[in-house]
């Protein structure tokens, strides 16, 4: 009766621990595992598929000067509307080889951001980008130890640390404790505070 439990609880315990490996693409390259695939989404918002024909583009640079007007932002626009591809090394736990996942982020249709920060309007996007500005500005001075990533779900934006994929700066429009949705910010040392802006 033992053997049977221990048996039942190992091979339960690899179901819950390892089930991507069931459904992932796998291709020999060398002595590594390359994994291919496309990340969940969260639910949230998809700005990668956002119609903006109906968007009035003359009426938000008109309202929103300040942002038009800012180089960090037109290059954050730019970068956000790219497509990025993501790579992260992993150690199977099982066999010891090394496994690159290869993670293809979809681009932001041009104007997305500036959909989104229509919603949000022109005082809290103000106090937001004065906060946002210099994480984005070193992000984009950086490449190549920030990741720097758009809108997704309740997310504006983020910058994640390239060496530790630590989040150093999110600025996220969503509910609060169950009220809201605020204009609010994450930062180390603790990521669940929210720093509400508007």
């Amino acid at each position: 009766m033992r053997i049977i439990a221990g048996i039942l609880s190992f091979v339960l315990m690899f179901s819950f621990a390892l089930p991507s490996f069931v459904d992932a693409t796998v291709e020999l390259n060398d002595d590594t595992i390359v994994e291919e695939y496309v990340p969940e989404e969260d639910g949230g918002i998809d700005l990668s598929n956002v119609d903006v024909s109906n968007f009035d583009f003359e009426k938000f640079e008109n309202e929103y000067d300040f942002l038009v007007t800012d180089p960090v932002f037109l290059q954050l626009e730019g970068e956000l509307s790219k497509p990025r591809v993501e790579y992260v090394i992993e150690k199977n736990p099982l066999t010891g080889e090394l496994i690159v996942k290869q993670e293809i982020l979809p681009a932001l249709v041009i104007g997305a951001l500036r959909v989104l920060t229509s919603k949000v309007g022109r005082t809290a996007a103000d106090k937001g980008w004065k906060i946002a500005r210099p994480y984005v500005q070193k992000a984009l001075n950086a490449p190549s130890k920030y990741i720097l990533e758009g809108p997704s779900g309740t997310k504006i934006i983020q910058v994640r640390s390239k060496a530790t994929k630590q989040v150093i700066f999110r600025l996220d429009y969503g509910p609060v404790y169950h009220k809201g949705p605020y204009l609010h910010y994450h930062v180390p040392p603790n990521l669940n505070d929210h720093h509400i802006i508007w």
